[in-house]
């Protein structure tokens, strides 16, 4: 929760301080708090069976990292859509995150650990039955196929607990790969949220460059104040 409640202002801040000198800061701020979540949530599953005060440490700062583009996102989403449209945009972008986030992870996340849970099981079973070909090696180390095979029946339980553990853990993986596939695309994204916040504009006050005409006119008019005015004309409209 302290992870959310200072990541959140922390992406914002840092937005309203990077854009005026970097156009494209705001996809960049996203992609480098998903780039940099990814190794630290990686570190924390990797270490939460040693070191225990390390895991929270990297789990904070990678929550931290994270809920850095929550606010950005939405920011994002009304200055490149028409003021007409960004409540459909808004809602949209809310109900595919919840869909593809809160509610399909786990059962995507559980998917996979059953899945790996099951490999990890059969390598014993296979192990064991590989051993029972060779009868004259069992033979020979009686008494050490039953000493072990004592051991492995009491230890039996706790086996079945670690591979659900080793499971689980693996599973988690695929959360820090969506992480770099994500910072990826807002990559991508810094490469057209320029063009595409200049058309909403121009759309929005119904402006329009002939395909010869200069682009020294359009750079006249700034963006957040034509998105300002248009806001307050529909309000007077209503």
């Amino acid at each position: 929760m302290t992870a959310g409640l200072l990541g959140v202002p922390l992406g914002s801040v840092l937005s309203q301080r990077l854009r005026k000198r970097f156009p494209t800061a705001d996809p960049v701020i996203c992609a480098i708090g998903l780039l940099l979540s990814a190794p630290l949530l990686t570190g924390a599953c990797l270490l939460v069976s040693s070191q225990t005060a390390l895991t929270y440490a990297l789990i904070f700062f990678g929550q931290l990292a994270l809920n850095m583009n929550w606010a950005i996102v939405a920011d994002i989403l009304l200055y490149v859509v028409l003021p007409t449209r960004r409540s459909t945009a808004e809602a949209f972008q809310i109900l595919i995150s919840h869909a593809l986030g809160d509610a399909g992870s786990p059962y995507l996340v559980g998917a996979i650990s059953v899945a790996i849970k099951g490999h990890l099981t059969s390598q014993p079973k296979m192990i064991s039955q590989q051993g029972l070909q060779s009868m004259s090696q069992v033979l020979e180390n009686a008494t050490e196929t039953v000493t072990e095979g004592l051991k492995e029946f009491a230890k039996a339980s706790s086996s079945e607990d670690v591979i659900s553990f080793k499971a689980l853990q693996y599973s988690l993986f695929s959360t820090t790969f969506v992480e770099v596939v994500g910072g990826i695309f807002f990559l991508c994204t810094a490469c057209y949220v320029i063009s595409d916040r200049r058309k909403a504009t121009q759309a929005s006050m119904g402006l329009r460059l002939a395909p010869g005409e200069s682009k020294t006119r359009q750079d006249l008019f700034d963006s957040d104040c034509l998105v300002m005015c248009t806001d307050i004309a529909l309000r007077e409209r209503a």
